[in-house]
């Protein structure tokens, strides 16, 4: 009986070990998707203005300015592309990235 018993506390104990796992990996991908998001609706306002001072500057002609704000909307680009891979790694992990065959033709 004593076996028994061991081996049934046992079960309990990887099947509660394994729901917590379950309940932390879910945390994580739901703050890894809050952080994306987050990220998000900065870097899209800093891209706006990021235009729109490119706009105005190609009028000045100015090198050094013109070089830095492209710097700036290199950087800002680069983020949304992280952005993005965190998000595309939040929905393949919980099974949401729908992925659809396309024919192509090779060259």
């Amino acid at each position: 009986m004593t076996e028994l018993a061991a081996s049934v506390m046992t079960e309990i104990n990887l099947r509660t070990t394994a729901a917590q796992l379950q309940a932390e990996l879910k945390h994580k991908e739901e703050f890894i998707t809050i952080a994306a998001h987050e990220l998000k609706t900065p870097l899209t306002t800093l891209q706006i203005h990021l235009q729109l001072i490119a706009r105005k500057t190609k009028k000045l002609d100015s090198f050094e300015t013109t070089n830095s704000i492209e710097s700036m909307k290199r950087q800002v680009s680069r983020l949304q592309t992280l952005s993005n891979d965190l998000l595309d790694a939040t929905r393949i992990v919980s099974g949401q990235l729908k992925i659809t065959p396309v024919s192509f033709e090779v060259i």
